[in-house]
């Protein structure tokens, strides 16, 4: 009977090679450093979407605490469009060191959504977006009308809510 077991699944296994079946694979989890104007890129390039775009950083404990919510979210609306940028505003995202530190919690959490890491100094980013502090959430709907939650008093829950409100509207 074992024998009969083994024959089978060898069987399934190079059938399913032969017909160029293959098991589905993970989707890779990424970073990629970019200017201020690369995440305006990648923003615009998801119009007609609602967009999440997530700012965090290593040193920020509610940041990541709230990040595995944002990775739920993703996978929960993503066929509804939803789409999520999460953008680190770590210092020194050039050094290997830094990078690697964010991949790797990226890779924990399985973020398998747009990660960019803005090669910006805070005194740029932070006035140009109106940003005080770290977590900070912008959500645009699909016409590009956008929300600031900023702080450590805006919920996951406050997020997913404006999203699903956003998302209700064709």
């Amino acid at each position: 009977m074992q024998t009969l077991r083994w024959s089978l699944g060898t069987l399934i296994v190079l059938g399913a090679v032969a017909i160029g079946h293959t098991e589905p694979t993970e989707a890779k989890v990424e970073i990629k450093v970019v200017k201020f104007a690369g995440l305006a890129q990648a923003v615009r390039e998801r119009a007609g979407k609602v967009v999440v775009v997530d700012f965090w950083a290593d040193f920020c404990i509610p940041c990541k605490k709230r990040f595995p919510h944002l990775v739920e979210m993703a996978n929960k609306y993503k066929d509804q469009g939803l789409a999520v940028i999460s953008v680190s505003v770590d210092a020194d995202p050039h050094k290997k060191e830094v990078q690697d530190t964010a991949l790797k919690f990226l890779q924990n959490r399985k973020a398998t959504f747009l990660n960019l890491m803005l090669d910006e100094p805070p005194e740029y980013w932070s006035q140009r977006l109106g940003i005080k502090e770290i977590p900070c959430v912008f959500v645009f709907n699909r016409d590009g009308r956008w929300v600031r939650l900023g702080g450590e008093d805006v919920s996951s829950e406050d997020v997913e809510k404006l999203v699903v409100e956003w998302l209700k509207q064709k």
